[in-house]
């Protein structure tokens, strides 16, 4: 029998369904059906490695993977960037510059205007901006830093002066204790002896009395500065003097092991800590609570530990101890193994109650205990060295203090207690 095309068309349509034509056998690799088309999945923006799979408006599908186009194109978040160009993801993903600085073939740069120039941070390798005819860190031109005593005037790095003598404390303070160290956004240091407390302002050069300590701390404490508070650990408690409200408030009211008119430090966590009697490190976490903890050490063996002091140092991590106010004796004590290490005496013959630290390198103290003597000396934690500084215009005694002041390039403050006078020396 003879059949004509339209009725062999009719028994195609019949069989297989209207409009349903299997294209199974027409999708030549690598070609795929996906719905009543064929499509390449590998490059198919709509059907990107597999049916239905679209890629976003600025997204090309490469070897069936939504894909960004372009140099430096990086899927980031589901959006296409230009890790090139983007200072959100600058070089890869999440690789964010600082404020201020630009992305430029996928590095942070500074874009630094007049009179500022783009530096390099070592610590952390971003760039940042600064006046390099001022920064003692980076006097003239990027990473040349002043030596200690000097700072940095038009680009070169010159000697400072030396002490300038300021405002007398009160009487009340005649053997005081400093705060340990003044924050760079402050420009204020405390003394505390027994329970006065007063605060100097560089600002006005002058001195305000504030609320009393709820117990005597005795002479020369010290107290750490600590975000807002001062804390001491003293005279069986730890204290705490909330700056804004002028308010104490006893944390630990009791039973800490006794120290001898001692004083106090922190860390970079929020931890204080002290020396006590029995040649311990007590250990207060301000941020944690709880209870104070006791380390003991083999500084100085069985010799008495009296008026001690204490610095911390940033860059190395560890806290520097003068465990005793008439010897030269100086150790490190490192707070995360316990290990104690002997280093170089003070070439003053003694240590001396002024014993403090600018937290970046270097300690300061005002050796040998008579009263008359003009002497102080800076140490170089790295060198493991002690050097004379310019002699004081007064006579340190031996129940004065000395703290850091970071605001305005760094001063050195000694105050010499019975003499009632305040001496300063630039440091930068």
């Amino acid at each position: 029998m003879r059949v004509s095309y339209l009725g062999l068309l009719a028994l195609v349509v019949a069989a297989f369904g209207c409009g349903n034509v299997d294209l199974a056998h027409s999708c030549a690799p690598p070609l795929m059906r996906c719905g009543d088309v064929c499509v390449d999945t590998n490059s198919d923006v709509e059907n990107c490695g597999a049916c239905g799979t679209t890629c976003e408006a600025d997204q090309a599908c490469s070897q069936g993977t939504c894909s960004c186009a372009g140099t430096g194109g990086m899927l980031c978040s589901g959006t296409c960037v230009d890790t090139m160009t983007d200072t959100a993801n600058c070089g890869g993903c999440g690789s964010a510059c600082d404020s201020g600085a630009a992305c430029t073939a996928g590095a942070c740069a500074a874009t630094c205007g007049a009179p500022f120039s783009a530096c390099t941070d070592p610590a952390t390798s971003k760039m940042f901006c600064t006046d390099t005819t001022t920064d003692v860190d980076n006097c003239g031109t990027c990473g040349n830093a002043c030596d200690l005593l000097n700072s940095c005037s038009f680009g070169a790095c010159v000697p400072t002066f030396g002490w300038e003598t300021l405002a007398a404390q009160p009487s009340t303070e005649e053997a005081p204790g400093a705060s340990d160290y003044t924050p760079a956004d402050q420009s204020s240091y405390y003394l505390l002896n027994g329970t006065s407390l007063v605060r100097y302002d560089r600002a006005t050069d002058a001195f305000t009395t504030l609320s009393p300590a709820p117990v005597n701390l005795n002479d020369w404490p010290g107290m750490a500065w600590v975000g807002n508070a001062l804390w001491a650990i003293g005279a069986g408690e730890v204290l705490e003097y909330d700056i804004p409200t002028d308010t104490w408030t006893a944390i630990v009211a009791s039973g800490v092991h006794a120290n001898i008119e001692a004083g106090t430090t922190h860390d970079t966590t929020g931890k204080i800590y002290s020396f006590t009697q029995a040649g311990e490190v007590a250990i207060y976490d301000t941020v944690a609570g709880g209870s104070v903890t006791y380390v003991a050490t083999t500084i100085l063996g069985t010799t008495s530990y009296e008026e001690p002091h204490l610095a911390f140092d940033e860059g190395t991590g560890l806290l520097y101890v003068a465990p005793n106010f008439v010897a030269p004796n100086l150790y490190s004590y490192n707070p995360a193994t316990g290990a104690v290490v002997a280093l170089a005496s003070n070439p003053g013959g003694g240590m001396n109650d002024a014993f403090c630290g600018d937290r970046h390198g270097h300690l300061y103290a005002a050796g040998d205990t008579n009263d008359s003597n003009t002497s102080f000396y800076s140490y170089d934690i790295t060198n493991n060295v002690w050097t004379a500084l310019p002699a004081l215009p007064f006579g340190h005694g031996d129940d004065g203090a000395c703290t850091v002041m970071a605001e305005g390039g760094g001063y050195l403050y000694e105050t010499p207690g019975d003499s009632l006078i305040t001496g300063r020396i630039r440091l930068h």
